[in-house]
């Protein structure tokens, strides 16, 4: 995959392009440095990601010439700071401008790592608004078993029924399925006391009642409903 490198900002590469200028002003200067590829007239021009590559390829490691540092690998702002102070005074020439070229470097770091965090924000708000789609879907599916359920008339409470049926789907989708088609009621018990005690189902009516519950799961296509 071929690397590409987006043009900057444009304070940045009005700073980029001064400090290349300097350097190629004093090219007689710096015949010992690494060769300019591009003149100023070039310079000037960029307007695309392979310019801008060879221009900042360039000016980089003129910079990394003049504080002393000849390997282009693991180099950050310490030690090319370090090379500041090693090489140069506060009132030399080349201090200001290679000063100015590491605060390019320090700023386009807080850049890029300004853009990763963006980057992570976007993919945490997809996410949440992806598991808040499947949550929204998941209660409708919810509420319309729980609806069917009411209008049948059968005597259990549906939306514990279907929620205990979705814990055990997640782990064990299979295990979930064959025991709501064939004892739905383990997920939750059929009212088979009243309120002041008395039996509204006998034991024999319960299986019954448990069977029918079973068969109109049977009848609806849940699984394809939260696989998709």
């Amino acid at each position: 995959m071929t690397k590409t490198t987006l043009l900057p900002t444009e304070e940045i590469l009005e700073k980029c392009i001064s400090i290349y200028t300097l350097f190629y002003n004093n090219r007689l200067i710096l015949k010992q440095a690494p060769e300019l590829h591009l003149s100023l007239e070039e310079v000037e021009k960029i307007s695309t990601p392979e310019a801008y590559e060879l221009f900042r390829s360039d000016l980089r490691k003129v910079s990394l010439f003049l504080l002393g540092i000849h390997s282009e690998q693991a180099v950050d702002i310490d030690r090319m700071f370090q090379g500041l102070k090693t090489y140069y005074k506060p009132e030399d020439f080349w201090y200001s401008v290679l000063l100015d070229y590491i605060k390019v470097v320090y700023e386009e770091e807080k850049l890029a790592l300004d853009e990763k965090r963006f980057d992570l924000m976007e993919k945490t708000e997809d996410l949440l608004k992806e598991l808040q789609g499947k949550e929204k879907k998941r209660q409708g599916i919810i509420d319309t078993i729980t609806l069917a359920i009411k209008e049948k008339g059968f005597p259990v409470d549906g939306e514990r029924l279907f929620k205990n049926y979705l814990t055990l789907y997640a782990t064990n989708p299979n295990l979930a399925w064959k025991t709501l088609t064939s004892n739905p009621c383990y997920f939750a018990p059929l009212k088979t006391v009243g309120e002041k005690g008395n039996f509204l189902i006998r034991p024999r009516e319960a299986r019954r009642i448990n069977k029918n519950l079973a068969s109109f799961f049977k009848k609806f296509k849940i699984n394809t409903e939260l696989n998709n």
